[in-house]
C-alpha cells in the first residue's frame, strides 16, 4: 500500500496524467472537433508544419496522442501557446475537446468506455 501511495504521488508530481473518467458524448470528430483543430492547431500541427511530429489532420496520429492532447490542451492549457499567430482557443472549444476526448473520441476512437 505504501509503495502504491509513493508511486501515485511521484506520477502526479512528475505530471503524468491518468485518463479522466469516461463521459458519453454526442460530439463527433467530423461534426464538432475537426473544425476546431483546423482553425486553431494546424498552423503548427498540420499542412506545411508539423511541430513535435504531431499532425492534427491525421486521424491515426490524433488517436495515438489523445491523452497528450488532453494533457496539453485541457489540463495544462499550454496549447495553443502565446505566439504571434493570434490563435486563441476559446473555453467553449476547450470544453468540446474535453467532452469529446472523455467520450473516447467518437469518429476517431471507439466512443465507448475505456
Amino acid at each position: 500500500m505504501r509503495i502504491l501511495i509513493i508511486v501515485t504521488g511521484f506520477l502526479l508530481f512528475a505530471g503524468c496524467t491518468a485518463k479522466p473518467t469516461y463521459q458519453k458524448t454526442e460530439l463527433t470528430w467530423e461534426k464538432d472537433i475537426k473544425t476546431i483543430f483546423e482553425h486553431n492547431c494546424i498552423e503548427c500541427h498540420g499542412l506545411n508544419r508539423v511541430e513535435s511530429r504531431l499532425n492534427l489532420l491525421d486521424e491515426r496520429t490524433i488517436k495515438e496522442n489523445l491523452w497528450l492532447i488532453y494533457k496539453t490542451v485541457i489540463q495544462k492549457q499550454v496549447m495553443p501557446p502565446t505566439n504571434n499567430l493570434n490563435i486563441n482557443l476559446s473555453q467553449g472549444d476547450r470544453l468540446k475537446i474535453n467532452s469529446w476526448i472523455r467520450g473516447n473520441a467518437p469518429g476517431i476512437g471507439t466512443g465507448e468506455p475505456y
